[in-house]
């Protein structure tokens, strides 16, 4: 899907969730191939947002995807409102996409969580796959670039993963 926005979007991908907030920034920052010359909260605020602002200036997205987000530590979570405003001066705004388990709904529900969930503008619940779609996408995924099949046996733990796959995306 973002990839599909090529030069139209700048993205940072954060998994480390464990973090409390000013390393998670750290690390979005540096995702983003932003160099904060000082390390305190109000200095990468401030990197994060003239970096906002230059994309915005130049018609690029900011999007900051935040992975497992249901994990994010309580202080973390309710901190991400920093961030929710950054870029507002300018004609963008930095998009944040959390990515979750179903536990994300039930920590949006929170009402420390509230100015946060408030500004969710889409939810996506994806369902566990079937057999017959796990089945296809192995099929898929095991082609060659020529479109010749490497492998005709489905394997037998495929049915395990029907089993587990579900995400939701806020």
């Amino acid at each position: 899907m973002l990839a599909s926005l090529g030069a139209q979007a700048r993205t940072a991908y954060v998994v480390y969730t464990c973090l409390p907030f000013d390393e998670l920034l750290r690390h979005a920052l540096d995702d983003f191939g932003v160099r904060a010359r000082a390390r305190g909260r109000a200095h990468l605020l401030r990197a994060l947002a003239d970096f906002v602002e230059n994309c915005a200036a130049s018609g690029q997205l900011v999007v900051l995807i935040i992975d497992e987000a249901q994990s994010l530590p309580d202080d973390t979570f309710e901190e991400l409102h920093l961030l929710l405003d950054v870029g507002a001066e300018s004609r963008g705004r930095l998009q944040i996409i959390l990515l979750g388990q179903p536990e994300l709904d039930e920590r949006l529900r929170a009402p420390q969580l509230r100015p946060i969930a408030e500004r969710v503008a889409v939810r996506v619940d994806l369902k566990p796959l079937d057999q017959a779609r796990v089945d296809v996408t192995w099929r898929i995924g095991l082609r060659t670039p020529a479109g010749r099949s490497r492998c005709s046996a489905i394997p037998p733990w495929s049915s395990s993963c029907a089993a587990r796959t579900e995400c939701r995306v806020a």
